[in-house]
């Protein structure tokens, strides 16, 4: 039986898991853990695991030939030594040959940036992947393609994108994952907190989304902001980049789900009562 949307968000405001609030969040490695590794690499994946994390957040693109790479940022002059490639006006073999490790120190001279099939690969079935979707909703066709080709179950992957096109188009073609509303809350307003969240919340219950995905300065996402997204149905919060103990134990004890941070390890140190 198919739901209406508006009875969806009902039921939605219904279901939130409260008891989040009080619960260990879980432990996502921003990028990998690329405090210690270069992130949005097989290295960076790897080491997240051995550092104890529950998932890893990484960013995808699209090549000019139609290849799906994991890599944050248009081109590629920060990670790859100053070599500049734009990524949508670069084949894949172009970006395959940059040395992307070599920045983060000569233990990881010669890493390459890797495929979407790669990434996935290197997902445990017992932990979650956060999909950033970069650029606009030319991503989702070969991004979807490639998540059905993986032996990822759905439950194991969120989809986030900033650009609302291509969030609601990955919430329709493949509707059987969660797919979070990313964004800052920062806003200029005296007292932003209700507007700021009733917009969210309002594109969360009009797309149907599982949760939301901000910056983590509690100068922003305060107590009351998050009662306030509660209270509208939101079930499922993520925050990032958590790297320090106040912070961390601050959302932890606010009631977020995930907490995203350079330094899992420690993270999970700081979150211990």
């Amino acid at each position: 039986m198919t739901i209406p949307i508006g009875l969806g968000l009902m039921v939605a405001c219904l279901v939130f898991s409260s008891a989040a609030q009080g619960d260990q969040p879980l432990v996502i490695a921003h990028r990998g853990a690329s405090f210690d590794s270069p992130e949005n690499t097989l290295a960076a994946i790897a080491l997240a695991w051995k550092q104890g994390a529950d998932g890893v957040e990484l960013d995808f693109q699209v090549t000019q030939d139609g290849e799906v790479i994991c890599l944050h940022d248009a081109d590629t002059a920060r990670t790859a030594g100053g070599k500049k490639l734009i990524v949508k006006k670069s084949t894949f073999s172009e970006l395959r040959k940059l040395d992307v490790g070599a920045f983060k120190g000569k233990t990881f001279q010669g890493e390459k940036i890797p495929t979407l099939a790669e990434t996935l690969a290197a997902v445990p079935p017992d932990k979650l992947i956060f999909v950033e979707m970069k650029g606009g909703p030319e991503i989702v066709a070969p991004l979807v393609a490639g998540l059905r080709k993986s032996a990822l179950k759905p439950k194991q992957i969120i989809l986030k994108s900033f650009d609302s096109a291509t969030t609601a188009a990955a919430r329709k073609a493949m509707p059987e994952v969660r797919t979070f509303w990313l964004g800052r809350l920062e806003s200029k307003q005296k007292n932003p907190h209700p507007p700021v969240a009733d917009a969210v919340c309002s594109v969360v219950g009009k797309l149907e989304l599982a949760g939301i995905s901000t910056n983590g300065n509690p100068k922003f996402i305060t107590p009351e902001l998050y009662q306030h997204f509660r209270n509208k149905g939101v079930r499922e919060i993520a925050v990032w980049t958590v790297n320090d103990a106040a912070t961390a134990r601050y959302h932890r004890d606010q009631g977020a789900t995930f907490i995203l941070t350079d330094k899992p390890a420690e993270l999970r140190g700081w979150l211990k009562k």
